[in-house]
């Protein structure tokens, strides 16, 4: 039996990675991602969708989101049909975070 070339290994190996980042199980993760940000920032987040999106520059979109933030000894509230969070490289190559609200 011949060995597979590089190319055969090379097209398999970006199969597999497409196949994990579309049909990865973030609505398993989900739970477990508000909490830790609930649990570092103190700032709670509630929503029915999360999943990944890549035009422009990757990142996270989350479909019927309510967001809870504390200031001071208030708490605000921010309600959105849609939210995307992404990653970028900004000036310098410094991490910069892009945060939008949609209705």
């Amino acid at each position: 039996m011949a060995k597979p070339t590089k190319k055969t290994i090379l097209i398999c190996v970006m199969v597999f990675l497409g196949g994990l980042i579309l049909f990865f199980p973030l609505q398993n993760l989900k739970g477990v991602i508000f909490q830790k940000i609930y649990d570092n920032t103190g700032v709670l987040i509630v929503a029915e969708e999360i999943r990944p999106t890549f035009l422009g520059w990757p990142g996270i979109e989350i479909k019927n989101v309510n967001v809870t933030l504390p200031v001071g000894e208030n708490d605000l509230e921010l309600s959105s049909k849609t939210m995307t969070f992404r990653v970028r490289l900004g000036g310098f190559f410094v991490p910069s975070v892009s945060l939008s609200f949609e209705e």
